[in-house]
């Protein structure tokens, strides 16, 4: 069994030091920052849908893409704005070159608040009608404990 704390306060701490305590000799434990929420990817991915759904690319004469191509696009033109390192790679032959991305799954919870602030107010500027509202960053949910 694979348990997972989020220290929302020292009640959650007590909690993750029993479940260590408890663990078999040989588990591993590991302490990381706190993922995306579910809220968040939710949030992303009906924003680029809304504008997958509405907005042709180029503006002016172009067709409508699927909600990747835009998730692509935007993350790459988001990495460049905020001039975060993107790497170019060459292919093994050296004939060829791409961009690798980061996997959004892979952003911390700041980069990916951000990657959707520039989603939003991409597709907003270019008339893009939004079916989501945008997160009121409300409280957080409550401490608890959750299997993975």
């Amino acid at each position: 069994m694979a348990a997972t704390f989020v220290l929302w306060g020292e009640r959650d701490r007590l909690l993750a030091l029993k479940a260590v305590q408890r663990a078999p000799i040989g588990q591993q434990v590991r302490i990381s920052k706190r993922d995306r929420s579910v809220e968040q990817n939710r949030l992303l991915h009906g924003c680029l849908g809304d504008i997958s759904d509405q907005l042709p690319w180029p503006k002016e004469y172009g067709e409508l893409h699927d909600l990747i191509w835009w998730k692509r696009r935007l993350s790459l033109q988001w990495m460049i704005d905020a001039k975060l390192e993107v790497e170019v790679v060459e292919s093994l032959e050296g004939e060829e070159v791409g961009l690798f991305l980061p996997h959004t799954s892979d952003l911390t919870v700041e980069q990916y608040t951000s990657l959707i602030e520039f989603v939003f107010s991409f597709g907003a500027t270019r008339g893009v009608v939004f079916k989501e509202k945008k997160p009121d960053n409300g409280p957080e949910p409550p401490p608890r404990e959750y299997d993975q």
